[in-house]
């Protein structure tokens, strides 16, 4: 896969960047196109692409702000102001300290990848779902219910997938993701997917 670049000035950035080093252009993902944009943020006038033609005036995420974990973007007149991949979680935990944070931006990471990897195999309906699975699909789990011999990531075949943050320093990256995608794909009645 090719590394992405500022579509103004064409530097080369980081999939997870949110400014280019070389313009400081805004940076966000826009899943529709499966790329890395570069915008110039006019505000209240929302975020107005650079050198791509064809997507019109984008948001940040909700979860941009705050704490600036996830880098993707909605259409400006969205229902929604949360992306395909943050608004698929139940709740967001609290994210008080660092590692709580740097735990929270792993699991944006992975439900990211699993998201492009669903809708490049045509698995998310035009609002960005998956095709015939209620939301939320995910939720992390709560203090009270943690270890007890249970994994990490549990699919739930009615309910939400389970993700217990706290644990998830167990796992690298692509097992993570792994986990996330098997679980996701009994959901969807698939042996795997992505």
């Amino acid at each position: 896969m090719r590394a992405p670049v500022c579509t103004h000035c064409q530097a080369r950035v980081g999939r997870e960047q949110h400014r280019c080093p070389e313009c400081h252009a805004r940076l966000g993902f826009v899943p529709e196109l499966g790329m890395l944009c570069s915008f110039e943020d006019r505000g209240e006038a929302g975020w107005h692409p650079l050198g791509v033609s064809g997507i019109g005036v984008r948001l940040p995420c909700g979860n941009y702000g705050e704490h600036p974990i996830c880098h993707w973007t909605v259409a400006a007149d969205a229902p929604d102001c949360f992306c395909e991949a943050c608004r698929c979680v139940a709740r967001t935990p609290r994210l008080a300290d660092a590692a709580e944070r740097q735990r929270w931006a792993r699991f944006g990471r992975a439900r990211r990848e699993l998201f492009t990897g669903l809708r490049q195999l045509g698995l998310l309906d035009s609002r960005g779902r998956p095709h015939g699975l209620p939301e939320p699909l995910f939720d992390v789990v709560d203090e009270g219910i943690r270890g007890n011999g249970t994994a990490i990531v549990q699919a739930n075949p009615a309910g939400p997938v389970l993700v217990d943050l706290a644990r998830i320093d167990a796992l690298g990256d692509a097992q993570l993701f792994d986990a996330l995608r098997r679980a996701i794909g009994l959901r969807l009645g698939l042996d795997a997917i992505a």
